[in-house]
């Protein structure tokens, strides 16, 4: 019996896929650190966990006030602040200080897969079905608003099947011969405003 929590302990440890982790600039030393699996799922209970700072690679800038926000629910799993977090960023596809928010009709394509394609109308579309997107949201998926922007994202997962998909930047444009080249048709309904 003394040997479960450390089973369930080295269960977790094989779980981790990467770290968010708050770096000290000055001393380039590390402060609060949260482990994530590969579904982007926060794996709680690993906060003690040593980490060699050399060894984690790549190591990712990260907002603070995102991380600030990610840590408070993770660390207390406070709920009413969790339903608060998800209205403050779902906002985040209507405006942004970084960069002129999507405009909508926009599509969501995979660019490893690129017939597989979601058709958005509007911006509610995308904030309504933002959880069922999100959980399968990968890092080669983008969204193209009606301008031919591509948007890069980021996923949050508050713990399924709670999370959010924020607009992180514009990683470039494209045009409609180039969409209809990269998705090997031109049998879609959107299209972009030149």
């Amino acid at each position: 019996m003394g040997k479960i929590p450390e089973y369930n302990r080295l269960k977790k440890l094989k779980r981790i896929d990467y770290w968010w982790i708050e770096i000290d600039d000055l001393n380039n030393s590390m402060g609060r650190k949260i482990p994530f699996d590969a579904f982007k799922y926060p794996i709680r209970g690993l906060g003690d966990v040593k980490l060699n700072l050399n060894s984690i690679q790549p190591i990712k800038d990260i907002d603070r006030a995102l991380f600030n926000d990610m840590w408070s629910i993770h660390d207390k799993r406070n709920f009413n602040k969790l339903e608060q977090m998800i209205s403050k960023y779902l906002k985040k596809w209507k405006c942004t200080d970084k960069f002129d928010p999507p405009e909508f009709p926009s599509i969501i394509i995979d660019l490893k897969y690129p017939k597989d394609i979601i058709e958005l109308e509007t911006i509610e579309e995308l904030v309504n079905q933002v959880d069922y997107i999100g959980y399968e949201w990968t890092e080669s998926e983008r969204l193209i608003d009606s301008k031919g922007n591509m948007y890069s994202t980021e996923y949050l997962n508050f713990g399924h099947p709670v999370g959010v998909v924020v607009p992180n930047k514009i990683d470039g444009s494209i045009t409609n011969e180039e969409l209809i080249h990269l998705i090997g048709n031109n049998k879609l309904n959107f299209k972009i405003i030149d």
